[in-house]
Parts: C-alpha cells; sequence; structure tokens
C-alpha cells in the first residue's frame, strides 16, 4: 500500500503540483488542451481516433466510481470523482479504512489544511492521465520520441511508442504500447533511473474498454511491478 501510494505522489512529476496554496476563494481555471498535434505519429494518431475520435474527452463531464485493491492490503477502497478538464472543476469523494475524505477543485473558502489543497490538485492532474490513458498523448508536454518499435503483446501485433514528459530529468521514461491494428491503447509502462542498478517502475495493463460519452474508456487499470508481481487492480464504473 505505501509503494502504490507512492506512485500516486511521484507519478508523472505530480510533485511539482505540491506546492503552497492559499485558502483565498479560487475561480475554475479553464485549460486549453490540444486535442491533435501536426507532429503526431500515425500509430499515435490511430489512438486518439479509436479512443476519442471526435475529440470530447477534453470537454465533457466525466463521473465514475473506483474500486481500488492493492497486494499489500486487500482493504478496498472506494473513490467517486467527477472533472471536466476544459472548466477547469474536480471533485472526489473518497472513503479509506471507515473514513471519508473529499477534494475538490477549484479550492473551497473554507478549505485551509495545506495538505488536502494540495492533494486535491494532485488528484486532479492524476486522474486525468489514468482515465484519459490514450487520450492525452497530444499533450504539448509529451515529447514523443521517433523510434517506434514493433512488438507483441499477448501475442497481438502492436507498436511500442517512448516519450519523455517535462520536466526531462524528474520524471520517468514512460513506453505505451498500442494494437498496431485497432490503435487500441494495451499497455503503459514507466521506468525511473532506467538501465541503473536502482532502477524502478510499474506497468499497468488497459482494458476492456467501454464505450462513454462518445469515447473508448478503461474499465480496469491492472498495475504490476516490472518483474511482473501484482501490484494492485482498480475497477472503474461510468455513468452519465
Amino acid at each position: 500500500m505505501i509503494q502504490f501510494l507512492k506512485i500516486i505522489f511521484f507519478l508523472l512529476g505530480f510533485a511539482c503540483y505540491i506546492f503552497g496554496c492559499q485558502s483565498k476563494e479560487e475561480k475554475p481555471v479553464k485549460e486549453e488542451i490540444p486535442n491533435y498535434r501536426e507532429d503526431l505519429p500515425p500509430i499515435v494518431q490511430k489512438s486518439l481516433d479509436f479512443h476519442d475520435s471526435s475529440a470530447v474527452f477534453d470537454k465533457s463531464d466525466i463521473a465514475c466510481k473506483i474500486v481500488s485493491t492493492t497486494a499489500k492490503d486487500t482493504t478496498q477502497r472506494v473513490r467517486t470523482l467527477m472533472f471536466n478538464t476544459s472548466e477547469g472543476t474536480f471533485s472526489m469523494q473518497q472513503l479509506r479504512d471507515g473514513k471519508e475524505e473529499s477534494f475538490q477543485v477549484p479550492i473551497p473558502t473554507s478549505l485551509t489544511d495545506s495538505t488536502t489543497i494540495a492533494r486535491s490538485k494532485m488528484y486532479k492532474k492524476y486522474f486525468r492521465y489514468m482515465l484519459g490513458g490514450a487520450n492525452v498523448l497530444a499533450d504539448s508536454s509529451a515529447q514523443i520520441e521517433k523510434n517506434i518499435k514493433d512488438t507483441l503483446l499477448n501475442n497481438i501485433a502492436s507498436k511500442e511508442i517512448s516519450i519523455r514528459y517535462e520536466p526531462i530529468n524528474e520524471t520517468p521514461n514512460w513506453y505505451f504500447i498500442i494494437n498496431a491494428n485497432t490503435g487500441e491503447m494495451l499497455q503503459s509502462r514507466f521506468i525511473y533511473n532506467e538501465g541503473k542498478e536502482n532502477e524502478r517502475g510499474e506497468y499497468i495493463n488497459y482494458g476492456p474498454y467501454i464505450s462513454y460519452k462518445g469515447m473508448q474508456l478503461t474499465s480496469e487499470l491492472n498495475w504490476h511491478y516490472l518483474n511482473g508481481d501484482f501490484l494492485a487492480k482498480e475497477k472503474i464504473e461510468y455513468w452519465d
């Protein structure tokens, strides 16, 4: 459980979002998220077309329940969340160890706890990436390497792409495996200190996918350590 929680705070360089926050009322910050880029490799464009052909992910209200279990702690964690990236809004209620926790962006005027404020902003970024899957590959912060490899995953002909996120030296190396024929995102993998003795990281298997508001979103996230050992499972249920 501790290792899994560490992932949440360091994944994708989210530590840079954890800073001293003020308690005064905040207004929603509308984000301009690019849906397509001219420099995208064909396999990335194919994946975007498969998962979000109308480019609505960052314009839609996403509502879901996530039930998580880990290898070290069989107690389930239940989260319900709603967010709209373009409107800059996010809210999440979490039941953990019988205790209810709430996180919200914009930050309510009454909230003064710096830890909760920081976590609210971190979770907003984190869940966009986790639920978005392939839909965030067009982000301007994603630097896609030109060397795309042919590979097999579960006997499925696939393409592996490598992506670096800014700041380059502070975030892990990311690899995404995409079905070469359909564009379906199959797996992502991130590695810290790649090639060194203290190398660490995890990989995430996606799917099965469900149709939701014109998109194909994953209904499960299955986490494993790089050696294949099970880490965590997240089951996701969406609603309108």
